[in-house]
């Protein structure tokens, strides 16, 4: 049952470039990866839905991605730790429009499998590393205000749709948000990481994803309806 309809304003020319994602890969990937990654663009109306339905996580991975879980493992992230230096050495360039930033502190960690994701947040920035023994992706964008009325806004929605490689979406999230669950255009579901008010989910290629669904703990939930926005 719907109880209300929340539009969130089309983004403006510049907000729209702030919201590129910057994808990249390793150096020996690089290459190959410029000329097939695809880039997307986050915009889409909030739903207020009551209730919350179960969660459907069928995915079953591809080989190169066999330990991956749709279920995340949260694990703590320091700045003086071997992980945080990896993600920052592979932080794309600042986003267009940010001409100077602090040095990120990380707000998010998570394993699936043999594989690790960080989210590092500055003033400004959001900066995403994904990697297993290489690396899967990384990405760097301007932050993103929660709207109005919302309890969830997307950051990004970005990586490449070839095999072998990620699909990812991340944003920030408010206090009444409990749990965020993404769901893919096959009705798969990839259950995100939560922490520092940020969130992140990632998923092997080959499935687009629908709706980001941000649940409260008073039972309502936040539709982000990401189709036709690519």
């Amino acid at each position: 049952m719907l109880d209300e309809l929340v539009r969130v304003p089309e983004p403006s020319d510049q907000q729209t470039d702030r919201m590129l994602t910057a994808v990249h890969c390793s150096m020996d990937e690089m290459a190959r990866t410029k000329a097939r990654t695809r880039q997307f663009l986050a915009a889409a109306a909030v739903t207020a839905v009551v209730g919350v339905g179960a969660t459907q996580v069928l995915i079953k991975p591809p080989d190169a991605f066999a330990s991956w879980t749709a279920t995340p493992e949260a694990f703590g992230l320091s700045a003086s730790s071997g992980e945080f230096a990896r993600c920052m050495s592979e932080a794309p360039p600042l986003p267009p429009g940010v001409l100077t930033a602090a040095t990120p502190k990380p707000v998010l960690a998570e394993r699936r499998g043999a594989f690790t994701a960080a989210l590092l947040v500055d003033s400004s920035t959001t900066t995403l590393c994904i990697h297993d023994d290489r690396t899967r992706g990384a990405g760097r964008v301007s932050r993103v205000a929660i709207p109005a009325g919302a309890s969830i806004a997307l950051e990004a929605n970005g990586g490449s749709l070839d095999e072998g490689d990620v699909r990812y979406v991340f944003g920030a999230a408010n206090g009444k948000v409990d749990e965020v669950v993404v769901h893919l255009d096959n009705g798969d579901a990839v259950m995100a990481s939560l922490s520092g008010g940020q969130f992140l989910a990632w998923w092997p290629s080959g499935r687009e994803p629908v709706t980001i669904e941000a649940r409260h703990s008073n039972g309502t939930l936040q539709q982000l309806s990401l189709q036709g926005h690519d």
